[in-house]
């Protein structure tokens, strides 16, 4: 018996079916207990055996509408050997320890997640394509795709992004703007953010070939000066970034409510020919689709009602 002050409360008793499983690479712990039970709470705790660091999975209240319970560790180290356990909160505030699992946590192969990746020449750079098998998109078995290039930078996607090609299975798209010769290597991997800090699968690498170098003798601009001194003009804040293939995403910063429409401008890079469109007071960014060179220059204007 447990006692609480004035109040005596039965002792728990064990859970014989408490099991801890894979599903989707990462872990599932499930079990039932009586709904009549003196608990207050359960809690599910991961014990990695190899450091002895604990980590609480998750924690559920008690339910008097049913007997059966489950609860996901998604943030545990693939491959790691785990100890579980589940604790109660009983109403006397004690915890105890009802059932323990030993079961190691589900490795996870880039192979896993992508069908298939490869390296190709881009109008400026060399892509890394990366299919990815579209059962596995929800998992939350991973967190995003990591590529290395080849002068070891690493450049990060998160699965969240918008697919470059949608399909079946989508393909993810991740530019390495800078090689430093027309054939080399890049590397894809799967990263998943884990309650033991980040993990990488074993990358997968391919090739490109002929892949369009820098033009290192490009006159980059700079930044133009208002044609007024007065302070209460707002200078807009323009930053451009090439994330996604054969798209240029221009987004800019400017004060809100106030009455102007942008004109942004576009060109090839050292060209003496633009192109101007006129976009609305409330938009602060544009997508430029299958831009015309491999190096592009913006310039944006705010132009205020009164002129």
């Amino acid at each position: 018996m447990q006692d609480a002050g004035n109040q005596v409360f039965p002792n728990l008793n064990p859970v014989a079916d408490f099991v801890v499983s894979p599903v989707e690479f990462i872990h599932q712990a499930e079990w039932t207990y009586p709904t009549d039970a003196p608990v207050a709470s359960f809690e599910v705790r991961r014990t990695n055996v190899t450091t002895g660091e604990t980590f609480t999975v998750g924690s559920l209240g008690y339910q008097t509408g049913s007997d059966a319970y489950k609860v996901w560790d998604s943030l545990g180290f693939p491959g790691a050997n785990y100890s579980y356990e589940l604790v109660a909160v009983a109403l006397s505030g004690q915890e105890e320890i009802l059932a323990t699992d030993d079961e190691p946590y589900p490795t996870l192969a880039t192979t896993d997640i992508l069908a298939r990746f490869e390296a190709i020449e881009a109008t400026m750079g060399a892509f890394g394509n990366a299919e990815i098998i579209e059962a596995t998109l929800p998992y939350a078995a991973w967190d995003g795709l990591l590529m290395t290039t080849d002068e070891g930078e690493t450049l990060a996607l998160e699965k969240g992004t918008l697919a470059t090609t949608p399909g079946s299975n989508p393909i993810f798209s991740i530019l390495n703007p800078s090689p430093t010769a027309e054939y080399g290597p890049l590397q894809m991997a799967v990263y998943k953010h884990t309650d033991e800090g980040l993990f990488v699968s074993t990358a997968l690498t391919d090739h490109y070939h002929e892949a369009v170098l820098p033009n290192t003798e490009v006159t980059y601009p700079t930044k133009p000066t208002l044609l007024t001194n007065d302070a209460d003009i707002y200078v807009p804040t323009l930053s451009v970034s090439k994330d996604v293939r054969e798209h240029i995403f221009v987004s800019w910063e400017y004060l809100p409510n106030t009455e102007v429409t942008f004109q942004l401008s576009y060109s090839e890079a050292g060209a003496d020919s633009w192109t101007t469109i006129t976009l609305p007071n409330e938009q602060r960014a544009w997508v430029h689709e299958h831009p015309a060179a491999a190096m592009m220059e913006y310039k944006l204007v705010a132009e205020y009602a009164d002129g």
